[in-house]
């Protein structure tokens, strides 16, 4: 029996109210120094998540980008309370 697969939420970042920076380089939170870390809340459900915003320019011209698709394929495998869930946008 083969599992039924549930529908994608489309997710746009016009449905997020941004609200502080909770780190930029390699300041407070954030995990590199390729972009930042915002604090951001839902809209409709009101629910606080993170967005991490990188420059795709700066990753290609510094040879990282198969670090972030490491980075997000390990984010990606693992289920854990601390670890958190990673959306692409």
């Amino acid at each position: 029996m083969e599992k039924e697969k549930k529908p994608k939420k489309v997710l746009k970042l016009n449905n997020y109210e941004f609200l502080t920076i909770l780190g930029c380089g390699n300041f407070v939170i954030n995990e590199g120094s390729f972009g930042k870390v915002k604090l951001v809340k839902n809209k409709q459900d009101e629910k606080y998540s993170c967005v991490k915003i990188m420059k795709k320019e700066e990753l290609i011209k510094a040879k990282q980008v198969d670090h972030i698709i490491n980075e997000y394929e390990i984010l990606n495998s693992i289920t854990h309370p601390f670890i958190v869930f990673v959306v692409l946008f």
